[in-house]
């Protein structure tokens, strides 16, 4: 018998084609799918969901966060617009109500209203009230300090009146001698929100 590993064809065991290689050398096998094994089905579906979460969810975070500082920039932008608008709304008013002020404090000194403020000339008084509630686009109404109506501008001068829906701001005018203007409410001739 021949010693092994000569080369001879002997039928003894068979030598298989790893061994022959060198050690750092590993030869895979050969299988139907070609020269890598084939992997399992669950491990290839769990490789490419991985796959897409990695690339999909960094992507869908950046696109919520991205959208969060646009809507709180636009939110920023919304609010600076407001507050201007504000303002000059708010200074707007301010100037009409400042020009009224003035206006009627000149129709308060004149001299239709004789020596006793409380009977005035009615007819001329209401003649210059219509002529000033006209060129300021208002209802003027001339109260004594009870609260009753001296005249309005909304009704003829012979109309009956009723009594004043804020008596508080009245007495508060006729105690200071200053103007006011009260808050919204419901007019006494008008019955529609107006202020005073």
């Amino acid at each position: 018998m021949p010693p092994r590993g000569t080369g001879s064809s002997d039928t003894s065991e068979p030598e298989d084609a790893a061994s022959k290689q060198p050690p750092d050398m590993v030869v895979p096998p050969h299988g139907p799918a070609g020269p890598f094994p084939p992997m399992p089905r669950r491990r290839v579906r769990t490789l490419l969901l991985g796959l897409v979460l990695a690339v999909l969810l960094p992507s869908v975070a950046l696109g919520i966060l991205a959208t969060y500082h646009v809507a709180s920039d636009e939110r920023d932008l919304a609010e600076k617009g407001l507050r201007e608008t504000a303002d000059v709304l708010a200074f707007a008013v301010d100037r009409e109500i400042t020009g009224h002020v003035a206006a009627l404090q000149g129709l308060a000194t004149s001299p239709v209203f004789g020596p006793d403020p409380a009977a005035p000339d009615r007819p001329a008084l209401y003649a210059q009230a219509r002529r000033l509630a006209g060129q300021l686009g208002i209802t003027l109404n001339v109260l004594r300090r009870d609260g009753t109506h001296v005249l309005t501008t909304m009704l003829p001068l012979d109309a009956t009146l009723p009594t004043t829906n804020s008596t508080e701001l009245v007495e508060r005018v006729f105690a200071s001698g200053r103007p006011a203007v009260s808050d919204l409410g419901i007019g006494a001739v008008s019955g529609r929100r107006s202020f005073s």
